[in-house]
């Protein structure tokens, strides 16, 4: 592998075997062909395992990782400091994406040499009625009539830590990046206090204003499911993560409100994703928190 590739690419990988090669696919055609892929295996349960080794063996960009189930925190990690790319991209192994995605956000980034490169993003529900199956994301609208063309510091524009956290939608400087470890204790929920840390630390930034990534989320489908889990009570400790996080690093300054109110409405909504007989304990401890 190419020491001074321009791009890595990172999927952690577990149980995905109906929408493994959408993904895969989706990533290795790009039309942006200077890129290390770096497919985790996370002790999948499945044949994905297998897959990645079949894409592995047909191309040499491909690096083949299996490891006992991990999570998704200490997956990420292990690629992050395994990448060699001047930037680095993530991406969720049940999604897929434009193929011009990575030369977009690389091209974006390179011109202004900017920290974190980011886009915008469809849902996808294939549950959904045909003219809905793949929709906008509404408030990725709203962001790129807020920020401005060009380089800025997320800081300056603080709305910016208020929108969906999208961490599979960026990328990222690689110092940026393997200065800011997931959490390897929790399994879901990392997009937002991962995504706020990067803002918080990131001196600049720029907006592709066009929607490059397709989001799965659907009913019964992993933490992007539709369906009520008491799973969704980890969104508390991934704030109490993050404020802890971020209050060490000194990184709250001056967005103490952007971190609460965006708290406020995540938890809102996870607390309506938990199970009727488990929200009054949630409830608690959100009260007690804030």
């Amino acid at each position: 592998m190419n020491n001074n590739v321009s791009l890595s690419v990172i999927v952690p990988i577990y149980n995905v075997q109906k929408f493994i090669n959408q993904c895969l696919d989706s990533i290795i055609n790009q039309t942006k062909k200077d890129i290390e892929f770096i497919f985790i295996d996370d002790g999948s349960p499945d044949n994905c395992g297998k897959i990645i080794d079949e894409y592995a063996e047909k191309d040499s960009r491909i690096i083949a990782v299996h490891q006992k189930n991990s999570g998704y925190g200490y997956t990420l990690n292990k690629g992050i400091q395994m990448a060699h790319g001047e930037y680095i991209g993530i991406i969720e192994s049940d999604d897929w994406i434009e193929k011009d995605m990575y030369e977009k956000l690389y091209t974006a980034a390179k011109t202004y040499d900017a920290d974190i490169a980011r886009c915008g993003f469809y849902i996808y529900n294939s549950q959904e009625r045909k003219d809905k199956m793949n929709t906008v994301w509404n408030e990725v609208k709203d962001m790129f009539q807020e920020m401005p063309d060009g380089v800025f510091c997320p800081r300056d524009y603080k709305k910016i830590f208020m929108y969906h956290s999208a961490l599979w939608t960026y990328i990222y400087k690689s110092d940026l990046i393997k200065s800011t470890p997931f959490n390897e204790k929790s399994r879901s929920y990392q997009d937002y206090p991962f995504i706020f840390e990067i803002l918080a630390k990131a001196k600049s930034m720029v907006i592709v204003k066009e929607f490059l990534h397709h989001y799965r989320m659907e009913q019964g489908q992993g933490s992007s499911s539709t369906t009520k889990s008491i799973k969704s009570m980890q969104m508390f400790d991934m704030t109490t993560f993050a404020f802890d996080r971020l209050t060490k690093a000194d990184l709250l300054n001056g967005i103490e409100k952007e971190f609460f109110e965006h708290s406020v409405l995540a938890n809102k909504y996870f607390y309506r994703q938990t199970p009727e007989e488990n929200q009054k304990e949630y409830a608690l401890k959100a009260k007690e928190f804030f």
